[in-house]
């Protein structure tokens, strides 16, 4: 069919109405979309007709060798060339957590990455693959409309789209797209030309497309291909010393929010008549709230509003009204921002966070964290400095909005730590290598890893009051915790379900008999403590940069803390808290179970300041 006929064509249209926002999105220039169409439409893979691989010697006996890729048309490529855009196929596509098993159930992958990546050690193969994978794998993010969530999805491209060596000033641009028919789903990579191109001229494309804040982090975002020791000396004191808060970071969270007038009132309701609840949190319920309290269907009818949408209007609060959220709490639920508030709390101030003769962290209640997109040389130094004390260099690596371990990943390789800023912003935190496990009794559940939340009430911020619930949800991972394969989810990674839940009750009982060395008490209070120091860390800076107080906001937290295990001759003599996480995305339903009355009692603590039931532990 003509161009001119094709073009006019309804099912091209369709095409181009179903593409064109990647096609914008990736600045495919329009004069190629309708060759991109056909080539697309007949499976047209005709790059190596264009161009060709070279093979570069660099020593006598072919060990050292490099490759490009160079044009072969003799009379070159013009990139105005209507036909001049390329499919690129992809020979493995992979989730991160999912490489490992994919690489054992097909041999002939691992053959095929062997050869790609020229891996020459025949020993442990599978080992290597997944190592040396970061230099080779791009990623895209595949979004789900459904739930609204997001996730990455890692490839690597054909022998010839791999082999296209990276340039500052590169020649051609290769994209990731989406091809969808009626029926399915391709990815391909696009190839489509930056300048004309002569014969034999090498082709090149840029590793590092988005904008970068200075030429070093440019370099070190580049050194999984250039490596170059000395970007970041580790001795280098300097760098073990955390920049300045900035509040430009703060700002860039605050959402279009109407802040209200301070109104003061006596905040103890003096009516007998049950406060009005609106909720769209599923776990609360008429018939698990006591006479104090009822559920209404109208947000302008409730004396509370106990939400789990995010609440913007604190300017249409009534006299009175309660809401379970506090404006400027991304401090506490963004990870990128807990991290900095937390190191408020060191005693000397951010000069002192690291200590650069023992690298021990202050505060130690929080495992050591730096934003990828902020202090990356930071992170390297301080990861060099423990490579060479030879001390666990294992990190885990989270998105800066993630919900549980969505997106996350564990491992000591700085270069698939590196490359993870691929998929966005990302904060990296030291990884408690020895947690407290249980032995659950059971075959693969001897050595079970376990994290708790710990529930948090906020009635007042100024002053600081906050009270924590005693029971607590204690999750448990589905396999023995092991360091042999940090990618598996199932023995890093605690459930969400209710059935690999512990009552604290059960916990303290098996606590006792597996470690009786132990003080759960002491622990405890520990705990309390730390999360008590978070939360003033919290207030010690005013909105933006620290909760906003005010007598509308009674929100309710929860905090994810884990157990760090001190050993002597292998006898673990010491529980370290650590907090992991901060969230307002609560859900009491486990505990309601055993405790009926349980969210009734959270309700009279925060909004008639009943707080003398012992199951609440306040400090101020």
């Amino acid at each position: 069919m003509p161009h001119s006929i094709l073009e006019t064509s309804t099912e091209y249209q369709a095409f181009v109405e179903l593409h064109k926002s990647q096609l914008l999105v990736n600045c495919v220039p329009d004069h190629l979309w309708l060759s991109l169409y056909k080539k697309l439409k007949a499976e047209t893979f005709d790059s190596l007709a264009h161009f060709g691989l070279q093979k570069l010697i660099h020593d006598e006996d072919g060990e050292d060798y490099s490759w490009r890729v160079v044009c072969t048309c003799e009379n070159g490529l013009r990139k105005e060339d209507t036909e001049a855009i390329f499919l690129v196929d992809h020979c493995w596509t992979f989730e991160v957590e999912k490489a490992r098993m994919q690489l054992r159930a097909f041999p002939n992958l691992v053959s095929r990455m062997t050869q790609l990546m020229d891996i020459t050690n025949e020993e442990d193969q599978e080992k290597e693959v997944l190592r040396e994978m970061w230099k080779f794998c791009q990623t895209y993010s595949l979004h789900d409309p459904i739930t609204g969530k997001s996730k990455n999805i890692w490839y690597i491209m054909d022998e010839f789209g791999s082999r296209i060596q990276h340039c500052d000033e590169p020649n051609i641009r290769i994209v990731p797209f989406v091809y969808q028919t009626s029926e399915t789903m391709y990815t391909y990579s696009l190839l489509y030309l930056l300048n004309d191109l002569d014969y034999e001229e090498e082709i090149t494309r840029n590793y590092i497309e988005r904008p970068v804040s200075s030429d070093l982090h440019r370099k070190l975002l580049l050194s999984p291909w250039l490596p170059d020791d000395s970007l970041v000396e580790a001795h280098n004191i300097d760098l073990l010393r955390f920049p300045e808060e900035d509040e430009d970071q703060f700002l860039s969270y605050q959402d279009i929010e109407h802040v209200a007038e301070d109104k003061t009132w006596d905040c103890r309701p003096s009516r007998n008549d049950p406060l009005k609840v609106f909720t769209d949190f599923e776990f609360v319920k008429d018939e698990i709230l006591d006479g104090k309290f009822h559920i209404v269907d109208s947000e302008k009818d409730a004396d509370i509003l106990f939400l789990r949408k995010h609440f913007k209007r604190y300017d249409l609060l009534q006299k009175g009204q309660y809401i379970n959220q506090i404006m400027g709490d991304y401090v506490l639920t963004a990870k990128e921002l807990c991290s900095v508030i937390a190191r408020r709390d060191a005693e000397n101030g951010a000069q002192e966070i690291i200590d650069p003769q023992t690298l021990n962290v202050t505060p130690d209640w929080y495992p050591i964290s730096f934003n990828l997109s902020t202090e990356l040389t930071h992170f390297i130094a301080y990861y060099n400095l423990r490579e060479e004390r030879e001390l666990d260099n294992i990190w885990i690596v989270n998105p800066w909005n993630s919900s549980w371990m969505e997106g996350s990943i564990i491992t000591d390789d700085l270069i698939q730590i590196i490359r993870q800023l691929d998929c966005g912003r990302r904060v990296v935190s030291k990884y408690v290598k020895y947690p407290l496990t249980l032995d659950l009794g059971r075959e693969e559940r001897t050595k079970i890893k376990l994290d708790f939340r710990f529930f948090v009430l906020v009635p007042d911020v100024s002053p600081l009051k906050i009270g924590i619930l005693r029971q607590t949800i204690i999750r448990r991972a589905e396999k023995n915790y092991h360091l042999d394969y940090l990618d598996d989810q199932t023995r890093h990674t605690t459930t969400t379900s209710n059935a690999d839940k512990m009552d604290t009750e059960s916990f303290i009982l098996a606590l006792k008999q597996q470690y009786p060395q132990l003080n759960w008490d002491k622990v405890e209070n520990e705990t309390h403590s730390a999360i008590f120091k978070l939360f003033q860390s919290s207030t010690k800076k005013n909105f933006p940069m620290g909760l906003k107080s005010s007598q509308h906001s009674k929100p309710i937290y929860g905090v994810d803390v884990v157990y760090e295990t001190a050993l002597e001759n292998e006898i673990v003599t010491e529980l370290k808290p650590k907090i992991i996480k901060v969230t307002s995305d609560i859900d009491l339903s486990y505990l309601i179970e055993n405790s009926p009355t349980l969210l009734s009692d959270c309700f009279s603590a925060l909004f008639l300041q009943e707080t003398n039931n012992i199951n609440f532990v306040w400090l101020d």
